[in-house]
């Protein structure tokens, strides 16, 4: 399968400053909301990778697959709802941060975002 991809940009700017974007108001500190830039890539080749998803890790690609029996089951609705973010998704944050904590023998872990993607074709 052959996908579009959207990649945070090579600019030199994130030499000294790390990219960024607030989804929270700037309290009048005149801070711009993003300092991101992006760049689109075209017909990119996808491949399922589930089959050989034990030959990843962390270390190595930067990406792993790890199972966890998570007591949470949240739909997409749920974080699209206001309503549900203090009973479901910040309790799942919570149970996210525990589990990626104790996997990764992490000091600490930060949930900061979620996104969900939305096929407008």
């Amino acid at each position: 399968m052959e996908v579009s991809l959207r990649f945070l940009a090579d600019i030199p700017l994130w030499r000294d400053e790390k990219p960024y974007e607030l989804f929270v108001s700037d309290a009048g500190t005149g801070m711009p909301k993003s300092n991101s830039q992006y760049s689109d890539h075209a017909s990119i080749r996808m491949h399922d990778i589930r089959p050989v998803r034990h030959d990843f890790s962390i270390d190595r690609q930067g990406v792993e697959f790890a199972q966890h029996g998570f007591t949470l089951q949240p739909s997409a609705a749920d974080f699209e709802d206001p309503d549900k973010v203090p009973t479901v998704v910040i309790p799942c944050f919570a149970e996210t941060r525990e589990f990626l904590q104790a996997h990764l023998g992490a000091e600490k872990a930060v949930c900061i975002d979620w996104r969900r993607k939305v096929d407008n074709a």
